[in-house]
């Protein structure tokens, strides 16, 4: 064996051939192990930190970008403007919005409380890691609709934010909420103090188009649940809260920022192409 290690010392140039092989090698696994990643939808019904496909961890929670690529930060902390969070809805009839052109859901009513990130009321206060609510807190401003309407009216996204800088306070890296946005897994742990949730249920970093996750959507719905969903359109991640997938396949969602002025929920569907579908996990009262 030894022998035939020193032949190697004595021809560099193989060695250096073989140690190239090698790491063609490594990184054509890795580039396997990627595309696995990408193209692996998942179901799992349990509690699950990190995503796995059969061993293999290939994508863990990440911060949601900002919706805007340059983010003015306030020089200063703004004051809350003495204009309450019920102003959304005088923003929303006094706006030239047409309901020919987007109506509500036709067969359905959905009476859950809204709440637009860039309402006057909070759209510039300072969110604690940076920027403000108009610009990356479409986490805590979903998350807060959604308790305000099945938990307590008193839930709003300034007090949801606070429970992320707890959160973070705490030592969970996950209560990050700043410009680079926030983080699914904080939703989750949150929801989870409140309602029955899934584990991720699909899960790819470029994102799925509607029709390839539609029917995934629709059978958690009719049982009950609803979603919760890591979006990402040209301008970045963002998270809306799905609450129903129609017949045509229109997704339906509460949307903290592209729904503000217009009736919700929303037609995602408008925006085709996008949104491309990254993440989600379900919800339901127990």
């Amino acid at each position: 064996m030894f022998a035939g290690f020193s032949k190697f010392k004595k021809r560099p140039d193989l060695a250096f051939f073989l140690y190239l092989i090698l790491a063609l090698a490594v990184f054509l696994e890795g580039y396997y192990i990627f595309q696995l990643g990408r193209n692996i939808k998942i179901f799992d019904l349990g509690y699950a930190d990190t995503l796995k496909y059969q061993g293999i961890e290939f994508i863990t929670p990440s911060p949601t970008p900002a919706n805007f690529s340059s983010p003015v930060v306030p020089t200063r902390p703004p004051e809350l403007s003495p204009q309450p969070f019920e102003s959304i809805n005088e923003q929303i009839q006094n706006s030239d919005f047409d309901p020919k052109i987007l109506p509500r859901r036709p067969d359905k009513q959905f009476n859950f409380v809204y709440y637009y990130q860039c309402d006057p009321a909070i759209a510039n206060v300072k969110l604690p890691d940076g920027c403000n609510f108009c610009q990356a807190s479409c986490g805590p401003t979903t998350v807060a609709m959604i308790l305000a309407s099945f938990i307590d009216d008193s839930w709003n996204p300034l007090n949801v934010a606070d429970l992320y800088r707890q959160m973070k306070r705490s030592g969970d890296q996950y209560g990050y909420l700043g410009c680079s946005g926030s983080y699914m897994e904080a939703a989750r742990k949150i929801l989870s103090q409140y309602f029955r949730t899934t584990g991720y249920i699909f899960a790819n970093n470029a994102g799925y188009r509607v029709e390839e996750v539609r029917d995934d959507l629709r059978e958690f719905l009719e049982n009950g649940y609803y979603i919760f969903a890591l979006t990402r359109f040209k301008a970045g991640g963002h998270f809306i809260w799905i609450v129903d997938v129609d017949d045509q396949g229109n997704v339906w969602a509460y949307d903290s920022y592209y729904g503000g002025g217009r009736l919700v929920p929303l037609n995602e569907n408008l925006y085709y192409p996008y949104p491309l579908y990254r993440v989600a996990f379900a919800f339901k009262k127990p």
